[in-house]
């Protein structure tokens, strides 16, 4: 895992919106009852889905 202040402005920029995207489909997805991982777990294992 990268720390989040080695990315450039651009790329977190790219990260937030895709983990936008990602916390909509989860919630088009799931119950209420479940949590979408956090943004570290979402960069590390489902961020090349997103970009």
């Amino acid at each position: 895992m990268k720390n989040l202040n080695s990315y450039s402005k651009q790329e977190l920029i790219k990260i937030i919106q895709a983990y936008n995207n990602y916390i909509i489909d989860f919630y088009d997805e799931h119950d209420c009852d479940s949590c979408p991982v956090c943004l570290n777990e979402f960069i590390d294992n489902d961020l090349e889905f997103y970009i």
